[in-house]
Order: structure tokens, then sequence, then C-alpha cells
């Protein structure tokens, strides 16, 4: 890439790597420099390798929290089928990283990874990705706070009401009475 142009006409592309499984420690800084985003699918991240394992391609984990802590801007997501896309198994695997315990995101990190990391990676930092003046109401009511409950209890996590741009495209039955016309 730099053989090519210099870091500003990068920085202002956002090359996108999907999967982030490349940038390693010696990779980084050259990322940071030409403005890389990253983009990773926690269900992708290796296991711990077994004991006696012979070595394979997960040898290397892939990086996660040395990329937020790098500058690096870092969406999360999925790419699988439908039972994969729920964010919360995948959260559950940014913040308990096993295979490198020091890669792991805390909570604030994997959810501004989903939110703001994704709206950044797709250029729409300016229309969503965070509750802001101005920007698309697009939230939801979780039946816990993904921020404080255990890891393991990510998973469990439901939406009880979903808005899009300030409508409700989802709501769980029985959780919201209706008002009564009386």
């Amino acid at each position: 890439m730099e053989a090519l142009a210099p870091p500003e006409t990068w920085q202002k592309k956002r090359v996108r790597i999907e999967h982030g499984d490349g940038i390693r420690e010696d990779t980084l800084a050259w990322a940071v420099r030409l403005g890389v985003v990253v983009t990773q699918n926690p269900t992708h991240l290796p296991p711990p390798a077994a004991p006696g394992a012979p070595p394979s391609l997960f040898d290397r984990p892939s990086l996660l929290g040395s990329l937020v802590s790098g500058g690096l801007p870092l969406a999360l997501g999925s790419d699988g089928p439908p039972d994969l896309q729920n964010p919360f198994p995948n959260m559950m695997l940014a913040v308990t990283y096993t295979a490198l315990p020091g890669e792991a995101l805390d909570p604030n990190q994997a959810l501004a990874a989903y939110t703001a990391g994704g709206a950044y990676a797709d250029r729409q930092e300016e229309v969503r990705g965070r509750v802001a003046p101005g920007l698309a109401a697009d939230l939801a009511i979780l039946s816990q706070n993904v921020l404080t409950v255990p890891p393991q209890a990510l998973p469990g996590t439901v939406s009880l009401l979903t808005l899009v741009d300030g409508e409700a495209v989802f709501e769980a039955p029985g959780v919201f009475p209706k008002a009564s016309s009386e």
C-alpha cells in the first residue's frame, strides 16, 4: 500500500480488513499509520490450543485489545448464519477471549465496537452508532445490562424493544402493556 500512495491517501479511503486476522504485533503500527479499519467476527477467534496439539493456523491468535489500545478503529460483527448473528454471544467471546486473555475486550470496548465501531467502518458515524442529538435513534432496550452481567450470561440477552431511526421494529410480546383506550 505504501508503495502505491502516501498514508494520507489510504486514511481517506478507510481500507477495511475483514476478520482482522492479518494484523499482528509487527503490523499494528503500519495499520494505524495507514488508517486501516478492522472488522472482526468473534466467532472466528480461535479456541485455546489443546495441550500437545501440533502447530496450526491458530498458533498466532488475532489481536483485539491491542487494536483498540493502539488506536485502530475496530468494528465487531457477524457474517455467519442467523443463529450466529446475535451480538451477545459474540460479545461474550470478545470479552472472554480464552485463546489470548490479554487481548480480550472489556464490555464497554465490545459494545463500542459493535455500535460506534460498526458505524465508523460503514462511514455512518455522522448518522448512527451512538446515542447523541442529531443522530438516528437506533437503540434497543435489553433484558439485562450487558456492561455488568457476567460474560457467560451475555448470550441470554434479548431485545425487549428495538428502534431503528426512531421507529419500533421489534417489541417483545407482553413486555410493554398497551394503553387502554377507555
